[in-house]
């Protein structure tokens, strides 16, 4: 999905953790990867299988239906770069 910067808010990353926070009724962590360059976020305790998405997103689905479960979002460094 390709957002159009002159419409849409700018994100940081800590925009989106307290967006996250205000909808959903658990704790999530966001965790940084200097190696990978990305970000993860969890959203429930789920076992999980990665499904590549394209090369700024990957999602975690619950093996057990399916439904998303985590996020990673990569190269974050561009992504806060072009913000």
């Amino acid at each position: 999905m390709i957002v159009d910067q002159t419409k849409a808010e700018k994100l940081t990353m800590e925009k989106i953790s307290q967006m996250l926070e205000e909808t959903l009724p658990f704790q999530i962590r966001p965790t940084y990867s200097v190696a990978g360059d990305c970000v993860e976020v969890f959203m429930e305790d789920a076992d999980h299988y990665a499904e590549y998405v394209n090369c700024w997103l990957t999602v975690y689905k619950a093996f057990s239906d399916k439904r998303i479960v985590g996020i990673q979002i990569n190269n974050i460094s561009k992504v806060i770069s072009r913000s």
